[in-house]
């Protein structure tokens, strides 16, 4: 089975910009056991649903609104390739390449661990992986969020990165 978009959440770094739709005209033939199980009963079409010409033109405008050099973090390669292809291209605003969340973490804690002269890195970066899930997992029961719903996954990887960057001493919000 092919990935196909279903819904996208997104939320700034500061957090005080969100973005959420749930496309109407997905192939539901195309679902995964998982996605028909899991992630279909979390939508809510009649309040969030759009079909992907829509959806398209709202995350575009949303996607300007937000300034002239917006960088996307994720934390799956596949996450960006579908945001492209429900975007037809990418707006000029939009780096090229988004930023992968462990691979920048991963760089992070070398380079903290080397500023710190630890002996052992990957001890350090054990120590961010930890710190990001912990606050993920909080989030969620904090704020009663939905695993595998895509906004309250988008908030609650913002808050584990706002944790990972406490630890390594930059503090962005």
């Amino acid at each position: 089975m092919s990935s196909q978009l279903i819904s996208l959440g997104a939320v700034t770094l500061d957090g005080k910009h969100e973005f959420y739709v749930e496309l109407t005209d997905y192939n539901k033939k195309l679902s995964s056991e998982f996605v028909r199980k899991i992630v279909e009963p979390l939508l809510d079409p009649y309040t969030h649903g759009k079909p992907m010409v829509q959806a398209s033109a709202a995350l575009w405008c949303w996607l300007e609104e937000l300034g002239p050099d917006v960088e996307i973090c994720c934390d799956y390669k596949g996450d960006w390739d579908l945001m492209l292809a429900l975007l037809d291209e990418k707006p000029p605003n939009v780096q090229p390449q988004p930023m992968m969340i462990w691979p920048e973490i991963n760089q992070a804690a070398i380079k903290q661990a080397y500023m710190l002269q630890l002996p052992d890195w990957s001890w350090f970066y054990g120590q961010c992986k930890q710190a990001f899930a912990n606050e993920q997992h909080a989030w969620f029961l904090r704020n009663n969020g939905r695993v595998h719903h895509a906004l309250d996954d988008a908030k609650a990887n913002r808050a584990g990165w706002m944790a990972v960057q406490k630890l390594l001493h930059r503090d962005y919000y």
